[in-house]
């Protein structure tokens, strides 16, 4: 029985360890980020469509735009080489970014799929939705091993305290904030933030008031990461901050109507996806 045990666990830590090396190209060796014409900058130009929408489909047919992404990402980091990465805006910028186009390539390595939850490894993280596809596969950033978890848990969350962050970061599901066509830049993240959170919030993803049921339902997002709001004030000030009618909301607050989260709709953020129709 122990013996039987011993086998289980270690097929546990094995299936949460896993890695995907990138194939290291030489033209990115030498090249110096960021830079407008960095793999990462080009590839987010066109991964998604003007709702957010990525051609998986088409990605599995010319994966190299993609794979040439990745290795960037693999390659440099603010954490490997912080002296590309002087400031606050630029490291937030690689690490939206990396989030984003990596998402990507975790879906391409199981793809064709439907959900991220379609991935379910030997994990005890496969106990929880999407916990296989975002705790038990780690990727590299700068040549440091992290699964996406890791990476929005011990690396964003920790050296970034605006709350914004959360709108940038897309999960490659359809209740995620919708993927930005473009990169984050240093120059202009902020502003690029700030409009994507507009977007989600003004979305029946983000938000949707009720006035018949006299509810207010928001995302998830503000339930799973509600310590992150206190610095703006609360979940409520910062969705009012934000929210396009903010007389219809302050006055649904005043009416005593029921605070709710919406259900997370896990399944992929694709075009072809009957979510997106």
């Amino acid at each position: 029985m122990m013996k039987l045990l011993l086998c289980f666990l270690l097929l546990l830590c094995a299936a949460c360890t896993s890695t995907f090396p990138p194939e290291t190209p030489t033209t990115t060796a030498s090249l110096s980020l960021p830079s407008k014409n960095s793999a990462v900058t080009r590839f987010l130009a066109t991964a998604a469509n003007r709702h957010g929408l990525v051609d998986y489909t088409q990605l599995a047919e010319s994966p190299k735009e993609l794979e040439l992404a990745y290795s960037e990402i693999a390659l440099y980091s603010p954490e490997s080489h912080p002296e590309r990465f002087p400031t606050q805006e630029a490291r937030l910028s690689y690490w939206i970014n990396a989030y984003n186009v990596v998402a990507i390539y975790a879906v391409m390595q199981h793809y064709p799929i439907d959900s991220v939850q379609d991935y379910r490894p030997l994990s005890p993280y496969s106990l929880f939705a999407g916990g296989g596809f975002f705790a038990s596969q780690k990727f590299l950033f700068g040549q440091k091993a992290y699964s996406l978890y890791e990476l929005e848990n011990k690396v964003i969350r920790k050296q970034f305290t605006d709350p914004l962050f959360h709108f940038g970061l897309n999960c490659a599901s359809h209740s995620c904030p919708v993927l930005r066509r473009g990169a984050y830049t240093p120059e202009n993240i902020t502003k690029q933030l700030e409009q994507q959170n507009k977007l989600f919030l003004n979305s029946d993803r983000g938000m949707v008031i009720d006035h018949d049921q006299q509810t207010i339902s928001i995302s998830s997002i503000f339930k799973w990461y509600e310590e992150d709001f206190t610095s703006a004030g609360g979940s409520l000030a910062f969705i009012e901050r934000y929210y396009s009618n903010k007389n219809e909301f302050q006055q649904a607050l005043q009416a005593g109507y029921d605070l709710k989260h919406l259900s997370y709709d896990w399944s992929l953020n694709a075009r072809d996806s009957p979510a997106a129709h």
